[in-house]
């Protein structure tokens, strides 16, 4: 993977990612791609609040919610690994907080370990027995209140049974970096990440003075509603599972300082213990000490989602190469993960040449066969990544499911070399028509169908009261 291929799938993916806002109805997307510490893509489309009508922009904030975890993860590898630790993964929880051991309620967790907890597989319950504080019924727990709900939500399993995923298991994690440290758990996430990184706009949890600055969150279109705007809240004792504040510039700044090689916040021996797939869960997917883990063709990649009332997030990280990407949406229905999933699948597959494509006729620049085209059927992208062209329909929230490979055969003709399978149109070819300055008018593409420009195909062809035959 190089610098200028990974630059080619940036600069594309900011299109692609405005398309699919539109495309899928979602208020509005922020997002940004970095290449060894340095932002190489980073924008937002649409709207920040559908009721003002306020543009999104890359300084709005938003709820990163579970991506919380990864600060709060390491902060206590942090301490783990100073010269005399404050704290060790295979601490009982009870040493830290004693309460639990004189709680007959929850007794049970006192011998849970720190570690146990980072992986979840400490068995501890979810989100307690009564979770409406994530539809905003009543407010987050504070301390007292997670010791309270606690107390009256027996753990499903026992330790190391399985992978069970714990906001409350988070929630006490947090108190435990309270205990150990002496300050409040924002404190010390501050002076321990959050300054030394220059994260500007990243915070441990919702800040009602920077509320004007925040992205407003947006319910889900089911069913065709119309989507009402939610606004944030503090999420109090449990901003260690999911209260922090962030954008996808500062995401992909904070999770570039856990690649290799990067010594700001950890050394490589402690990231390899953060990245080590204590579960697996589904194909692929595994989870570490407060980190997915996501295996694409030959990368393993780190990272974390994260669901707000409101806002749904996702960023990954090639810690090897130094690639991060951070996709963040303001409604509760944005396939965040999807969308940052789907850029790293094209990244692997753009890196991943296919030998057996013949080279372009000699003398031809494959951009000036690209464009955004339109027809009956849909639109695609003819895209340039290095001196390859692709055929990518805008149809899917993951743009390496391409439909083809083209060959430039000469000025007007391009050949269908390699296609995703054998109802796509291999073999055959595109003709490209193009007026007196050599901007290309039309395609005759797939199934030998003629696509426009996308803007001309609007204007020529959407303008129409009706489609029917020509007289």
């Amino acid at each position: 993977m190089t610098r200028g291929l990974l630059e080619d799938v940036a600069a594309w993916a900011d299109g692609w990612l405005a398309q699919r806002q539109r495309m899928l109805g979602i208020p509005g997307v922020q997002f940004a791609i970095a290449h060894e510490g340095s932002i190489i893509a980073s924008g937002a489309h649409g709207q920040a609040d559908l009721a003002s009508g306020e543009p999104l922009t890359r300084e709005h904030l938003f709820c990163i919610a579970s991506h919380s975890k990864t600060f709060t993860a390491t902060a206590i590898v942090q301490l783990a690994g100073q010269r005399e630790p404050a704290v060790h993964l295979d601490d009982c929880l009870s040493r830290h907080l004693g309460w639990l051991a004189d709680d007959p309620a929850v007794a049970g967790l006192a011998g849970r370990t720190v570690g146990e907890l980072l992986c979840h597989g400490g068995g501890v319950i979810r989100d307690g027995s009564d979770g409406d504080y994530w539809q905003l019924r009543r407010r987050f727990p504070d301390a007292s209140e997670l010791r309270a709900l606690l107390s009256r939500s027996p753990s499903p399993f026992g330790a190391n049974e399985r992978f069970h995923y714990s906001n409350i298991g988070y929630g006490l994690l947090g108190l435990v970096i309270e205990a150990v440290t002496g300050h409040d758990y924002a404190r010390h996430l501050r002076e321990a990440i959050i300054t030394p990184l220059g994260l500007a706009n990243t915070f441990p949890d919702f800040v009602a003075d920077q509320a004007a600055r925040y992205a407003a969150g947006h319910t889900h279109s089911g069913n065709g509603r119309s989507r009402i705007p939610i606004d944030p809240v503090p999420t109090n004792a449990l901003a260690p599972a999911t209260g922090f504040t962030s954008t996808a510039d500062d995401l992909v700044s904070f999770f570039g300082a856990l690649c290799f090689g990067d010594e700001r916040l950890l050394g490589d021996a402690a990231k390899r213990r953060m990245q080590h797939p204590w579960w697996t869960q589904r194909e692929n997917e595994h989870y570490g000490l407060g980190l997915q883990i996501l295996d694409i063709g030959g990368r393993r990649l780190i990272g974390h989602s994260g669901g707000y009332p409101g806002h749904s997030t996702k960023t990954l990280c090639d810690p090897k190469d130094a690639v991060v990407v951070s996709v963040l949406g303001n409604a509760i229905d944005t396939p965040a993960a999807e969308l940052c999933t789907g850029i790293f699948r094209l990244i692997d597959l753009v890196a991943r040449r296919d030998e057996a494509v013949p080279a372009h006729a000699p003398g031809f620049d494959p951009s000036e066969f690209s464009g955004r085209f339109a027809n009956l059927w849909g639109m695609y992208d003819l895209a340039v990544f290095g001196d390859r062209l692709l055929y990518v329909p805008l149809t899917s929230n993951d743009p390496a499911e391409v439909s083809g490979e083209l060959t430039i055969e000469d000025g007007a003709t391009a050949n269908l070399v390699r296609a995703r399978d054998g109802y796509e149109s291999e073999g055959e070819r595109f003709v490209f028509e193009r007026d007196a300055t050599g901007a290309i008018t039309r395609v005759r593409g797939t199934s030998a169908t003629s696509a426009y420009p996308e803007e001309a195909y609007e204007r020529q062809f959407l303008s129409a009261a009706r489609v029917q035959l020509p007289s």
